[in-house]
């Protein structure tokens, strides 16, 4: 199996590798032991690890081997199978690296992450089946058609404990509340800039994209992406609609 190592400095020293000094420049190792599923968090005495299993992008290219070093299951499912089609996709077919991708589909600092989890109570957690991602340009553009759209909050029912906007200016701390909020059903309705898309939606059944030919919508850093292309494979992905307004 593959393995996506969150450590901060990804080698190993003569102690957990006699053989050889360790290292990944893009933090990814094969391992000879098979523990969990794929989308697993596996924890090592100093690591946490994302079970990537067989099927990821390049495989050729990542021949360093883990430590066979005890390890154990951390969370079960913290990517579902969706989520990591979408990080093996976007791996691919940006011909990027995973160090590289992972880092808009989770905070790599994992600890502080993890931690954060508490804050979402069972009580937050609403009894629905679907979840709704609507897409703006910039945050500009997102308060003007909020304010000017009133069916777009309300046609569902929502409440607003329901729905959740973000946005690249939010601090770390939101980011990540926001990440336990979608991934266990605390809201229902995103509001999303261009760049923080990639949430691990539960049941993700619309998209909604604004001005899709805005030039917000191609980002220059590596992975370079257009996002309405990956708002179709979302949609394939997670058999969501797609409607371009």
């Amino acid at each position: 199996m593959f393995l996506f190592s969150f450590r901060k400095f990804p080698w190993f020293d003569k102690k957990d590798a006699p053989d050889q000094q360790i290292f990944s420049f893009d933090r990814v190792f094969y391992s000879r032991l098979n523990i969990g599923k794929a989308g697993d968090l596996l924890q090592t005495e100093d690591d946490i690890l994302l079970n990537l299993w067989d099927n990821i992008s390049y495989p050729e290219m990542y021949r360093q081997i883990y430590p066979d070093i005890p390890m154990k299951i951390r969370y079960s499912a913290f990517f579902d199978q969706h989520f990591l089609s979408f990080l093996h996709w976007m791996v691919y077919e940006r011909y990027s690296s995973y160090k590289n991708v992972m880092k808009y589909f989770v905070n790599i600092d994992l600890p502080d992450l993890l931690q954060r989890e508490k804050k979402i109570k069972k009580a937050d957690i609403v009894e629905k089946t679907w979840q709704t991602l609507v897409v703006f340009p910039d945050v500009w553009t997102r308060e003007n058609i909020v304010l000017s759209d009133t069916d777009l909050l309300h046609s569902s029912g929502d409440t607003i404990s329901e729905l959740v906007s973000l946005s690249s200016l939010d601090s770390q701390n939101q980011k990540d509340i926001h990440r336990w909020q979608i991934k266990k059903w605390a809201v229902q309705t995103v509001l999303s800039t261009h760049s923080e898309v990639f949430q691990p939606f539960s049941s993700l059944t619309k998209i909604i994209l604004y001005d899709r030919e805005k030039w917000y919508y191609n980002n220059q850093q590596d992975p370079r992406y257009n996002l309405p292309v990956v708002i179709e494979k979302m949609s394939e992905i997670y058999g969501a609609e797609v409607v371009f307004r």
